[in-house]
């Protein structure tokens, strides 16, 4: 259900962050991808972004996570701070090359480009914890599933997505509930295209 989000007791409706994401940039330098949404004005104004951060910390509070994941590079961005709020760890799931010591990695493909590699440090989890994995935008859910399913290599099975945008692709749903992967996000783009 997305309505306005109540945040110290004012509400914010999701027209004003709308208005902010739901913004397409053409031409995308990216094989298969007519439009590429950008978070760059989220990104310039400090109070909507500080509002939309707190709601991700308070929608991942509630799934009592021990650890946080962001992807490679925009759910950094929205990663990171959620982790420092919640005082929890935060681990990078990165490109292939750009982690130092062992990694554990898995190959996936994206929506434009396949043969991705997505890695992540061996130590860096440990059987109990329970992660959470995020990023800015859902689109095929094969970045998500990638993480998953590297998360899960270390012996993680308590894991869920949340993300700041769901492009709500065909299949893209289905997809997800097959591997059984649980993802929550804030925006759904079918409220732009409506």
């Amino acid at each position: 259900m997305y309505m306005g989000i109540r945040l110290d007791k004012k509400i914010v409706f999701m027209e004003e962050l709308q208005q902010k994401v739901f913004q397409t940039v053409k031409p995308v330098p990216f094989r298969g991808i007519d439009a590429f949404f950008d978070i760059s004005p989220l990104l310039k104004d400090s109070i909507l972004f500080k509002r939309v951060i707190q709601t991700l910390v308070e929608q991942t509070r509630k799934l009592q996570p021990t650890i946080i994941c962001a992807l490679d590079a925009r759910g950094f961005l929205f990663g990171a701070p959620v982790a420092l709020e919640l005082e929890l760890p935060l681990v990078m799931i990165r490109k292939h090359g750009k982690l130092p010591g062992t990694c554990t990695k898995v190959e996936f493909n994206k929506e434009y480009e396949s043969g991705d590699v997505f890695e992540i440090q061996s130590d860096a989890l440990g059987k109990s914890d329970r992660a959470v994995v995020i990023d800015d935008v859902l689109a095929t859910g094969g970045s998500m599933r990638a993480a998953f399913e590297v998360i899960r290599s270390l012996g993680i099975s308590e894991i869920t997505g949340v993300c700041l945008m769901d492009l709500n692709l065909p299949g893209s749903r289905e997809f997800l509930s097959l591997t059984n992967m649980s993802i929550w996000s804030l925006l759904d783009v079918t409220m732009w295209k409506s």
